[in-house]
């Protein structure tokens, strides 16, 4: 089994939302350091169970927090995800939320490091509607675009690092 076996067509996820960006004006070259990690939303506490158990076959659950009432992995990959010039790092993997969601699992966001500052880049791009509730968070600020199918999240720190400083501050 492979990695595309269990995260389904990463390549036509990616290929969908790196194009939504260039439509929307962003210069994907030029304007992030990294694509750190996708993000597989699982439908069930069980399909969670199972999707990071199959992901510890490719990598090592580097740590799982609860996060809105809800735990949440980051599995770094052993082999990074080669897509278009991008070395992706790591999958995060959400259980449902305990007040419920839609039901669906599958790939559901990616998150880009941006090479300038979230609030220089949110500039950059004011013609859009960013979600900026999380702009505030301390350890990872996040502005987030959302597109019908997915989402598209943007921070200055990678998430293997991020995870690492919750880790030794016990700070989410």
């Amino acid at each position: 089994m492979g990695i595309e076996e269990i995260l389904g067509d990463y390549q036509g996820f990616l290929d969908d939302a790196l194009g939504s960006l260039t439509f929307k004006g962003f210069e994907i070259d030029r304007e992030f350091k990294e694509l750190d990690h996708l993000c597989f939303k699982t439908a069930s506490q069980k399909e969670y169970d199972r999707t990071v158990t199959m992901l510890e076959n490719y990598g090592e659950t580097i740590s799982e927090n609860i996060i809105s009432g809800r735990p949440i992995a980051v599995i770094k990959l052993d082999e990074p995800i080669n897509y278009k010039g991008f070395q992706i790092p790591a999958v995060e993997v959400p259980a449902p939320k305990p007040e419920g969601d839609d039901g669906r699992s599958g790939l559901e966001h990616l998150e880009f490091v941006t090479v300038k500052s979230l609030p220089e880049f949110r500039k950059d791009h004011a013609d859009l509607d960013f979600d900026d509730k999380n702009m505030n968070r301390e350890i990872n600020p996040v502005l987030i675009l959302r597109f019908a199918d997915f989402n598209v999240k943007f921070h200055n720190r990678p998430l293997l690092e991020v995870a690492q400083i919750q880790k030794e501050t016990g700070k989410i």
